[in-house]
């Protein structure tokens, strides 16, 4: 199993590093990642996966469960 993600993962790492490097190029004050929570949001509801906003900067998301 390990190996099969290593391989999944794999194939996304040019798109990760990219999206790490757009996060920390615009820093945000702890309990205060709006824009973090936003970006995560987006890119896990672009992957068909629906999320559910808590209070403030919170998110959540069941992977791999049907709704």
């Amino acid at each position: 199993m390990r190996d099969r993600v290593h391989d999944i993962v794999a194939g996304y790492e040019s798109e990760l590093i990219a999206f790490r490097r757009d996060l920390h190029a615009q820093p945000e004050v702890a309990f205060g990642e709006y824009l973090t929570t936003q970006k995560i949001a987006h890119r896990l509801e672009a992957a068909g996966i629906a999320v559910r906003h808590l209070e403030g900067t919170g998110l959540t998301c069941d992977i791999g469960r049907n709704p």
